[in-house]
């Protein structure tokens, strides 16, 4: 693919989810590199680990729980 167009994927990602984890720099290397399925499942894994981590604060934070 033209580098142009690995350009404006990364900068459309970043428009719709600017607060997503990875540089534009970063997305078009994960895409040239292993394909938009690996960047998909690279953005997969990092919700997962978040969702993780905010399932144990709320759980930290719930009241009655001794977890302190």
């Amino acid at each position: 693919m033209d580098k142009q167009i690995y350009e404006r994927f990364a900068d459309a990602i970043l428009e719709l989810e600017p607060d997503i984890p990875m540089s534009k720099d970063e997305i078009q290397a994960v895409v040239k590199t292993h394909g938009i399925e690996h960047f998909c499942y690279k953005l997969n894994e990092q919700a997962k680990a978040f969702i993780e981590i905010v399932e144990i604060i709320e759980r930290l934070e719930s009241p009655g729980d001794d977890n302190e």
